[in-house]
């Protein structure tokens, strides 16, 4: 590493280097508030992030102390992109690089390599690469365990997370540390959205029952089991609203599946929404249908900020959020049948719903602020701090 301990322990603030791949979905939001809860007497944030028109930008990351340095991270290899972006990692003296999700973390990791290389986060943000299939499957989880070695300390966003990295050998269990993504609360609070104001703007009627589920529009999420579970609630209770709010390429199929079970008075695709606090405030659930993997996601925490109760798969971290049967339901992955029961039982009882949507609130208050996130994350640059 670059300096020695006594060298880098006199050093008044650590550089930290923040990469991510992409600007869409829940990474992007985890590293803004990860950035604006570092202490700036202590932490300097730059970050590596494409512009590939998300819901952040460049100048929402600069507005909470992070200096940009724009560079697309491509899905594909190139030398030439690798060697543009090991300048960026290595032409300035990082204290620490920090790599959010798989994509960003190969090619940080692979730009970094050297002597004199900062130290290196990783921040897993969903073990997604152990799921795939055939050879891809194989040469990833092989590359991943070659990196394991330049990996000063690896972030998994649950216990269960962390269980599964330790367990097919990405970290070593000594380096591989829980750090639960965290919200930034008053930036998500339903504000003074009145129920009946909110469904007025969104031409929901006031007494209809309505269901929301907020999520970028991809693998893992399972609408096919959503969708199925909603045709049973309508027709259980007569009308029911499900609002989808997210963009991505799932968009079709989940328009040809709505129309194939009848539910195109049913459900609504918002796609991007900026006033997210006047959907939950419309709401009376969230729901979150996933099969395969998960991390730990944000939009339950969002929805818990906002006093709704939760169904949500059981897969990955989920459970660790959503405490079942005290702030919202856990079902199995991949059921209709039984995710639409749930969702009908939190609908015919107000009162519970509304009892399990305050303790989820309480919830995330003490276990899953932004700032308890960042208070972890700085703990572990410490440490690697004084070990360089």
């Amino acid at each position: 590493m670059a300096g020695t301990g006594e060298e880098r322990s006199a050093v008044s603030t650590c550089r930290v280097l923040q990469i991510v791949a992409s600007s869409h979905g829940g990474g992007a939001e985890v590293v803004r508030g990860l950035v604006q809860g570092l202490d700036a007497t202590r932490f300097e944030s730059a970050l590596v992030m494409p512009d590939d028109g998300g819901q952040l930008g460049p100048t929402d990351f600069e507005r909470v102390g992070a200096r940009c340095l724009i560079f697309g991270i491509a899905s594909g290899f190139s030398l030439r992109e690798l060697w543009r972006l090991r300048r960026l990692v290595r032409g300035q003296d990082w204290d620490i690089m920090h790599c959010h999700g798989a994509r960003a973390a190969l090619w940080g990791r692979l730009a970094a390599l050297g002597r004199g290389r900062p130290r290196i986060v990783f921040s897993v943000h969903g073990l997604s690469i152990v799921h795939y299939a055939g050879m891809r499957r194989t040469l990833l989880l092989g590359l991943e365990r070659l990196l394991r070695g330049v990996t000063d300390a690896t972030l998994c966003d649950s216990d269960a997370e962390r269980e599964d990295v330790v367990r097919h050998r990405l970290a070593r269990p000594e380096r591989a540390f829980t750090v639960r993504s965290g919200i930034d609360i008053e930036r998500l609070t339903v504000g003074g959205w009145e129920r009946s104001a909110a469904r007025a703007a969104l031409g929901l009627e006031t007494a209809q029952p309505v269901v929301v589920t907020v999520c970028r529009l991809n693998k893992p999420r399972d609408f096919d089991t959503l969708l199925r579970a909603m045709r049973t609630v309508v027709d259980g209770l007569g009308t029911a609203s499900l609002l989808i709010v997210g963009r991505g390429p799932l968009s079709g199929s989940i328009d040809e599946q709505t129309r194939t079970l009848g539910l195109g008075a049913n459900v609504r695709r918002l796609g991007f929404v900026s006033d997210l606090g006047r959907v939950l405030a419309a709401a009376d659930l969230f729901v979150l249908a996933t099969r395969g993997w998960e991390g730990l996601p944000l939009a339950p925490l969002e929805a818990m900020a906002a006093r709704l109760p939760v169904v949500i798969s059981d897969v990955g971290g989920n459970r660790e959020a959503v405490l079942d049967g005290e702030t919202g339901l856990v079902v199995p992955p991949c059921q209709p049948d039984v995710l639409a029961q749930a969702l009908l039982q939190l609908l015919r009882d107000p009162a519970g719903a509304r009892r399990m949507g305050e303790q989820g609130r309480g919830r995330v208050l003490s276990e899953f602020s932004a700032e308890r996130m960042a208070a972890e994350t700085m703990a572990v640059y410490e440490r690697l701090r004084l070990t360089c």
